[in-house]
């Protein structure tokens, strides 16, 4: 596998986990409420803090396989 590709499918895998913790984050229950768009809440419950990490774990990979993507084109 060599690096334009193996940085693609970092991309796609970081994508996918930024959308799912940020797809679960929004819609889970929050006091009866179902992630209302008004709702004002600066802090996650301690459920969610374990979807804010695989959402930056996801931004990370993104980033990490978008830079692996340019660097081996350069080559």
């Amino acid at each position: 596998m060599d690096g334009q590709t193996l940085g693609s499918f970092l991309v796609v895998v970081g994508l996918i986990l930024v959308v799912v913790a940020g797809y679960y984050l929004r819609t889970r229950q929050t006091n009866g409420k179902n992630g209302i768009p008004g709702e004002k809440r600066r802090t996650a419950p301690a459920a969610g803090v374990l979807w804010v990490w695989i959402g930056r774990a996801g931004a990370l990979l993104s980033i990490a396989g978008a830079l692996l993507v340019v660097l081996a084109g350069r080559q």
